[in-house]
Protein backbone atom coordinates (compact mmCIF):
# COMPACT_ATOMS: atom_id res chain seq x y z
CA UNK A 1 0.00 0.00 0.00
CA UNK A 2 1.54 3.43 -1.28
CA UNK A 3 0.54 6.88 -2.02
CA UNK A 4 0.02 7.94 -5.34
CA UNK A 5 3.03 8.26 -7.97
CA UNK A 6 1.48 9.06 -11.20
CA UNK A 7 4.00 11.60 -12.06
CA UNK A 8 6.85 9.10 -12.01
CA UNK A 9 8.68 7.91 -15.28
CA UNK A 10 7.54 4.28 -16.36
CA UNK A 11 11.34 2.93 -16.19
CA UNK A 12 11.78 4.24 -12.44
CA UNK A 13 8.67 1.94 -11.58
CA UNK A 14 9.81 -0.82 -12.62
CA UNK A 15 12.64 -0.27 -9.65
CA UNK A 16 10.56 -0.47 -6.72
CA UNK A 17 7.91 -2.93 -5.82
CA UNK A 18 5.76 0.07 -3.92
CA UNK A 19 5.35 1.61 -7.68
CA UNK A 20 3.66 -1.48 -9.02
CA UNK A 21 1.36 -2.10 -6.61
CA UNK A 22 -2.49 -1.60 -7.40
CA UNK A 23 -2.37 1.53 -5.24
CA UNK A 24 0.25 3.62 -6.35
CA UNK A 25 -2.20 4.93 -9.48
CA UNK A 26 -5.42 5.18 -7.09
CA UNK A 27 -6.89 8.61 -7.09
CA UNK A 28 -7.73 8.15 -3.94
CA UNK A 29 -5.13 6.48 -1.71
CA UNK A 30 -7.02 7.28 2.05
CA UNK A 31 -9.36 3.94 1.13
CA UNK A 32 -6.68 1.81 2.13
CA UNK A 33 -6.62 3.66 5.63
CA UNK A 34 -10.67 3.35 6.04
CA UNK A 35 -11.87 2.91 9.94
CA UNK A 36 -15.08 2.89 11.33
CA UNK A 37 -18.24 1.22 10.99
CA UNK A 38 -20.53 3.35 8.62
CA UNK A 39 -21.57 2.27 4.91
CA UNK A 40 -18.82 4.28 3.31
CA UNK A 41 -15.67 3.25 5.52
CA UNK A 42 -16.87 -0.14 4.72
CA UNK A 43 -17.35 0.51 1.02
CA UNK A 44 -14.28 1.74 1.18
CA UNK A 45 -12.52 -1.09 2.67
CA UNK A 46 -14.08 -3.37 0.53
CA UNK A 47 -12.77 -1.81 -2.58
CA UNK A 48 -9.25 -1.92 -1.02
CA UNK A 49 -9.17 -5.25 -0.49
CA UNK A 50 -10.23 -6.42 -3.60
CA UNK A 51 -7.74 -4.22 -5.16
CA UNK A 52 -5.34 -5.75 -2.86
CA UNK A 53 -6.42 -9.67 -4.01
CA UNK A 54 -5.31 -9.15 -7.01
CA UNK A 55 -2.19 -6.57 -6.36
CA UNK A 56 0.54 -8.51 -8.11
CA UNK A 57 3.22 -7.29 -4.76
CA UNK A 58 0.98 -8.09 -2.65
CA UNK A 59 3.00 -10.46 -1.14
CA UNK A 60 6.24 -8.14 -1.38
CA UNK A 61 4.21 -5.63 0.43
CA UNK A 62 2.47 -7.85 3.10
CA UNK A 63 6.49 -9.18 3.87
CA UNK A 64 7.35 -5.50 4.32
CA UNK A 65 4.73 -4.46 6.26
CA UNK A 66 5.35 -7.56 8.93
CA UNK A 67 9.25 -6.68 8.96
CA UNK A 68 9.02 -3.38 9.54
CA UNK A 69 6.07 -3.33 12.17
CA UNK A 70 3.91 -1.10 10.16
CA UNK A 71 0.90 -0.09 12.65
CA UNK A 72 -1.37 1.40 10.22
CA UNK A 73 -3.54 1.28 7.37
CA UNK A 74 -4.33 -2.03 4.92
CA UNK A 75 -1.28 -3.71 3.54
CA UNK A 76 -1.02 -6.76 1.84
CA UNK A 77 -4.87 -7.33 1.71
CA UNK A 78 -4.69 -7.16 5.91
CA UNK A 79 -5.48 -5.15 8.35
CA UNK A 80 -3.56 -3.94 11.50
CA UNK A 81 -5.33 -6.46 13.87
CA UNK A 82 -4.64 -9.34 11.51
CA UNK A 83 -0.88 -8.20 11.07
CA UNK A 84 -0.61 -7.99 14.86
CA UNK A 85 -1.53 -11.87 15.15
CA UNK A 86 0.58 -13.27 12.25
CA UNK A 87 3.48 -11.20 14.52
CA UNK A 88 2.13 -12.67 17.68
CA UNK A 89 2.27 -16.05 16.57
CA UNK A 90 5.65 -15.54 14.80
CA UNK A 91 7.53 -14.05 17.31
CA UNK A 92 6.04 -17.16 19.89
CA UNK A 93 7.56 -19.66 17.64
CA UNK A 94 10.50 -17.74 17.19
CA UNK A 95 10.19 -17.29 13.25
CA UNK A 96 10.71 -13.43 13.89
CA UNK A 97 12.75 -11.17 16.54
CA UNK A 98 10.42 -8.44 19.01
CA UNK A 99 11.15 -5.18 17.21
CA UNK A 100 14.68 -3.22 17.75
CA UNK A 101 15.88 0.26 17.41
CA UNK A 102 14.33 3.53 18.68
CA UNK A 103 13.78 3.59 22.05
CA UNK A 104 14.81 0.64 24.38
CA UNK A 105 11.49 -1.60 25.53
CA UNK A 106 10.84 -0.56 28.95
CA UNK A 107 12.01 -3.45 32.15
CA UNK A 108 9.20 -6.20 33.20
CA UNK A 109 8.30 -5.19 36.05
CA UNK A 110 7.14 -1.76 35.33
CA UNK A 111 3.77 -0.29 34.04
CA UNK A 112 5.02 0.02 30.90
CA UNK A 113 6.33 -2.95 30.28
CA UNK A 114 2.49 -4.12 31.16
CA UNK A 115 0.85 -1.90 28.60
CA UNK A 116 3.28 -3.49 26.22
CA UNK A 117 2.22 -7.03 26.84
CA UNK A 118 -1.27 -6.26 26.74
CA UNK A 119 -1.08 -4.43 23.17
CA UNK A 120 0.85 -6.97 21.86
CA UNK A 121 -1.18 -9.86 23.23
CA UNK A 122 1.94 -11.03 25.10
CA UNK A 123 1.54 -13.28 28.48
CA UNK A 124 1.70 -10.84 31.70
CA UNK A 125 3.99 -11.64 34.43
CA UNK A 126 3.55 -11.37 38.29
CA UNK A 127 6.23 -8.32 38.03
CA UNK A 128 4.13 -6.38 35.22
CA UNK A 129 1.02 -7.45 36.80
CA UNK A 130 2.18 -5.90 40.28
CA UNK A 131 3.21 -2.58 38.67
CA UNK A 132 0.31 -2.18 37.05
CA UNK A 133 -1.82 -2.59 40.13
CA UNK A 134 0.46 -0.20 41.78
CA UNK A 135 0.43 2.64 38.99
CA UNK A 136 -3.35 2.67 38.98
CA UNK A 137 -3.68 2.44 42.77
CA UNK A 138 -1.05 5.56 42.96
CA UNK A 139 -3.39 7.30 40.25
CA UNK A 140 -6.32 7.13 42.33
CA UNK A 141 -4.28 8.64 45.37
CA UNK A 142 -3.27 11.66 43.93
CA UNK A 143 -6.84 12.24 41.78
CA UNK A 144 -8.67 12.00 45.48
CA UNK A 145 -5.34 14.51 47.18
CA UNK A 146 -6.02 17.14 44.55
CA UNK A 147 -9.38 18.31 46.03
CA UNK A 148 -10.73 22.13 44.47
CA UNK A 149 -9.55 24.96 46.25
CA UNK A 150 -12.73 26.96 45.15
CA UNK A 151 -16.08 26.49 43.95
CA UNK A 152 -15.07 27.70 40.77
CA UNK A 153 -12.20 25.47 40.36
CA UNK A 154 -14.18 22.47 41.32
CA UNK A 155 -17.27 23.44 38.75
CA UNK A 156 -14.36 24.48 35.65
CA UNK A 157 -13.10 20.40 36.61
CA UNK A 158 -16.22 18.62 36.05
CA UNK A 159 -17.85 20.73 33.15
CA UNK A 160 -17.35 20.44 29.56
CA UNK A 161 -18.94 22.79 26.79
CA UNK A 162 -21.54 21.23 24.46
CA UNK A 163 -23.12 21.90 21.05
CA UNK A 164 -25.58 24.86 21.25
CA UNK A 165 -23.28 27.09 23.66
CA UNK A 166 -24.87 24.45 26.50
CA UNK A 167 -22.65 23.64 29.34
CA UNK A 168 -22.83 19.86 30.92
CA UNK A 169 -21.80 18.72 34.28
CA UNK A 170 -19.56 15.80 34.49
CA UNK A 171 -18.75 15.20 38.20
CA UNK A 172 -20.57 14.30 40.92
CA UNK A 173 -24.20 13.98 40.99
CA UNK A 174 -24.11 16.32 44.51
CA UNK A 175 -20.75 17.42 44.50
CA UNK A 176 -19.30 18.43 47.96
CA UNK A 177 -17.22 21.80 48.55
CA UNK A 178 -15.56 22.06 52.62
CA UNK A 179 -18.30 19.81 53.91
CA UNK A 180 -21.14 21.30 52.25
CA UNK A 181 -23.17 19.29 49.45
CA UNK A 182 -24.09 21.28 46.69
CA UNK A 183 -26.29 20.36 43.13
CA UNK A 184 -24.24 21.78 40.14
CA UNK A 185 -26.80 24.28 39.34
CA UNK A 186 -26.35 25.69 42.42
CA UNK A 187 -22.46 25.63 42.05
CA UNK A 188 -23.43 27.66 38.85
CA UNK A 189 -25.43 30.25 40.23
CA UNK A 190 -23.02 30.92 43.11
CA UNK A 191 -19.68 31.65 41.20
CA UNK A 192 -21.63 33.58 38.40
CA UNK A 193 -23.45 35.64 40.85
CA UNK A 194 -21.45 35.91 43.85
CA UNK A 195 -24.45 35.28 46.27
CA UNK A 196 -26.25 32.00 47.48
CA UNK A 197 -29.39 31.27 45.60
CA UNK A 198 -33.04 31.80 46.49
CA UNK A 199 -35.07 28.83 46.18
CA UNK A 200 -34.57 26.28 43.59
CA UNK A 201 -31.82 27.17 41.09
CA UNK A 202 -33.43 25.93 37.40
CA UNK A 203 -32.17 27.07 33.83
CA UNK A 204 -34.52 27.91 31.05
CA UNK A 205 -32.08 26.71 27.97
CA UNK A 206 -34.37 23.69 26.92
CA UNK A 207 -31.65 21.69 27.79
CA UNK A 208 -32.11 20.01 31.20
CA UNK A 209 -28.50 18.98 32.09
CA UNK A 210 -27.05 22.70 31.38
CA UNK A 211 -25.22 24.10 33.90
CA UNK A 212 -24.27 27.22 32.06
CA UNK A 213 -23.87 30.07 34.30
CA UNK A 214 -25.68 32.22 31.46
CA UNK A 215 -28.70 29.89 31.45
CA UNK A 216 -29.80 29.40 35.35
CA UNK A 217 -31.83 31.56 37.82
CA UNK A 218 -32.75 31.11 40.93
CA UNK A 219 -36.29 31.86 41.82
CA UNK A 220 -35.66 35.67 42.65
CA UNK A 221 -34.47 36.02 39.08
CA UNK A 222 -37.18 34.11 37.99
CA UNK A 223 -40.28 36.16 39.65
CA UNK A 224 -38.39 39.05 41.35
CA UNK A 225 -42.00 40.99 41.83
CA UNK A 226 -43.24 37.80 43.75
CA UNK A 227 -39.39 37.59 46.02
CA UNK A 228 -39.61 41.38 46.82
CA UNK A 229 -43.40 41.14 48.24
CA UNK A 230 -42.27 38.34 50.18
CA UNK A 231 -39.39 40.08 51.72
CA UNK A 232 -41.22 43.00 52.64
Amino acid sequence: MTNSINSLPAEKRKMNWRLQGACSTHPEPDIWHATGSTAQSRSDLDEALALCNGCPVREACLDWALTNREAYGLWGGLTEAERRRILRIRIAGGESERRRGGRPLAACGTPSAYDRHVKLGEPIDDACRAAHTRASAEKRARASQQKPTSLEALFKAHTKRLYGGHLAWTGPVKPSFKGRSYNPKQVAFIIDRGREPVGRVLNDCGNSECVLPAHVADEAERHPTATKQLAA
